[in-house]
């Protein structure tokens, strides 16, 4: 269950895929799955679910933090296109097609909200697009 909405103002559910999105079994993969322009970045970040926290306009808005628009503290990037740091930051991009996924096999999830997760895409010489977020809930 995702407690998000697309760029269409729809409910970011099953089935209903928007410019981010992700799909998680018990016990098996967490996948991550972004659209956009063609080989544009990602940042992929991470925290507690306050939808327009901060408003960017012509960009969207940050839905990710509790401490307030003035602190970020508590939201942390998990991938980051624009930089070089990582193996996994520089896969992070839209790819030649304009969609990209991204699995991670984890051990075991647990029942209950494996967090909230928003990104935003990059593409070369444009504006930032930040996508809906949404809170990941195993069942």
């Amino acid at each position: 269950m995702n407690g998000g909405t697309n760029v269409n103002g729809q409910n970011a559910l099953t089935g209903v895929n928007g410019p981010f999105f992700a799909t998680a079994a018990v016990g098996g993969t967490v996948a991550f799955t972004w659209s956009g322009p063609p080989n544009a970045d990602v940042i992929l970040v991470m925290g507690p679910l306050h939808r327009n926290n901060v408003v960017f306009p012509g960009t969207g808005s940050l839905d990710l933090g509790l401490l307030g628009p003035a602190s970020i503290a508590d939201v942390l990037v998990l991938l980051d296109g624009l930089s070089d740091a990582t193996f996994l930051d520089t896969l992070a991009t839209t790819g030649p097609f304009g969609t990209s996924t991204m699995g991670f096999t984890v051990p075991s999830l647990p029942p209950g909200v494996a967090g909230a997760f928003q990104a935003g895409v990059v593409p070369a010489g444009q504006p930032p697009v930040l996508t809906a977020a949404f809170e990941l809930t195993i069942n």
